[in-house]
Protein backbone atom coordinates (compact mmCIF):
# COMPACT_ATOMS: atom_id res chain seq x y z
CA UNK A 1 0.00 0.00 0.00
CA UNK A 2 2.41 2.81 1.18
CA UNK A 3 6.48 2.51 0.52
CA UNK A 4 9.14 4.86 1.42
CA UNK A 5 12.91 4.40 -0.18
CA UNK A 6 15.62 6.86 -0.48
CA UNK A 7 17.90 4.42 -2.92
CA UNK A 8 18.55 2.91 -5.93
CA UNK A 9 17.71 -0.63 -4.49
CA UNK A 10 14.40 0.55 -3.32
CA UNK A 11 12.85 1.07 -6.95
CA UNK A 12 11.42 -2.11 -7.31
CA UNK A 13 9.30 -2.36 -4.19
CA UNK A 14 8.15 1.39 -4.68
CA UNK A 15 7.03 0.59 -7.82
CA UNK A 16 4.63 -1.76 -6.27
CA UNK A 17 3.46 0.52 -3.31
CA UNK A 18 0.11 2.53 -4.31
CA UNK A 19 1.70 5.94 -2.37
CA UNK A 20 5.42 6.37 -2.56
CA UNK A 21 7.66 8.63 -0.85
CA UNK A 22 11.14 9.26 -2.20
CA UNK A 23 13.93 10.82 0.45
CA UNK A 24 16.25 12.57 -2.82
CA UNK A 25 19.66 11.46 -1.86
CA UNK A 26 20.44 12.58 -5.56
CA UNK A 27 20.26 8.44 -6.75
CA UNK A 28 19.83 8.45 -10.19
CA UNK A 29 17.98 5.57 -11.20
CA UNK A 30 15.55 6.16 -8.17
CA UNK A 31 14.97 9.69 -9.15
CA UNK A 32 14.11 9.21 -12.58
CA UNK A 33 11.46 6.89 -11.57
CA UNK A 34 10.42 9.75 -9.07
CA UNK A 35 9.97 12.96 -10.89
CA UNK A 36 8.33 10.61 -13.60
CA UNK A 37 5.48 10.37 -11.08
CA UNK A 38 3.72 7.38 -13.23
CA UNK A 39 -0.12 7.45 -11.75
CA UNK A 40 0.53 10.61 -10.00
CA UNK A 41 1.25 8.61 -6.85
CA UNK A 42 5.35 9.31 -6.38
CA UNK A 43 6.10 12.04 -3.92
CA UNK A 44 10.03 13.63 -3.47
CA UNK A 45 11.17 15.36 -0.39
CA UNK A 46 14.70 16.75 0.65
CA UNK A 47 16.38 14.92 3.05
CA UNK A 48 15.67 16.09 6.76
CA UNK A 49 19.23 16.41 8.04
CA UNK A 50 21.85 17.97 5.63
CA UNK A 51 19.72 17.90 2.77
CA UNK A 52 21.40 17.51 -0.58
CA UNK A 53 21.62 20.62 -3.12
CA UNK A 54 20.30 20.46 -6.42
CA UNK A 55 21.61 17.92 -8.87
CA UNK A 56 22.51 20.92 -11.88
CA UNK A 57 22.51 17.94 -14.64
CA UNK A 58 19.63 17.04 -13.70
CA UNK A 59 18.99 12.84 -14.71
CA UNK A 60 20.58 11.01 -17.81
CA UNK A 61 16.75 8.78 -17.32
CA UNK A 62 16.69 8.35 -20.91
CA UNK A 63 20.45 6.88 -22.05
CA UNK A 64 22.48 5.79 -18.42
CA UNK A 65 20.97 6.00 -15.19
CA UNK A 66 19.43 2.52 -14.90
CA UNK A 67 21.20 -0.64 -15.09
CA UNK A 68 20.60 -3.73 -16.87
CA UNK A 69 20.99 -7.81 -15.10
CA UNK A 70 24.76 -7.91 -15.75
CA UNK A 71 25.56 -3.76 -14.27
CA UNK A 72 25.38 -2.59 -17.76
CA UNK A 73 24.02 1.59 -17.87
CA UNK A 74 20.92 1.87 -19.89
CA UNK A 75 17.98 3.49 -20.55
CA UNK A 76 15.09 3.63 -17.67
CA UNK A 77 11.84 2.28 -18.85
CA UNK A 78 8.43 3.47 -17.47
CA UNK A 79 5.73 0.26 -16.83
CA UNK A 80 4.54 0.50 -20.56
CA UNK A 81 8.15 0.22 -21.61
CA UNK A 82 8.80 3.76 -22.52
CA UNK A 83 11.96 4.95 -22.49
CA UNK A 84 11.91 8.01 -19.47
CA UNK A 85 12.96 10.94 -20.41
CA UNK A 86 15.83 12.95 -18.53
CA UNK A 87 14.31 14.53 -15.49
CA UNK A 88 15.38 17.91 -13.65
CA UNK A 89 15.99 18.01 -10.17
CA UNK A 90 13.30 20.12 -8.84
CA UNK A 91 12.77 19.07 -4.64
CA UNK A 92 16.31 19.29 -2.77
Amino acid sequence: MFAAGDSDTDVDFLRDAKYKLVLNRNKTELMCYAYLNEQGSWRVNPMFLKPKSAFAAGYACATSACKDSAGAPVPCRDEAGNMIPDQLDTVY
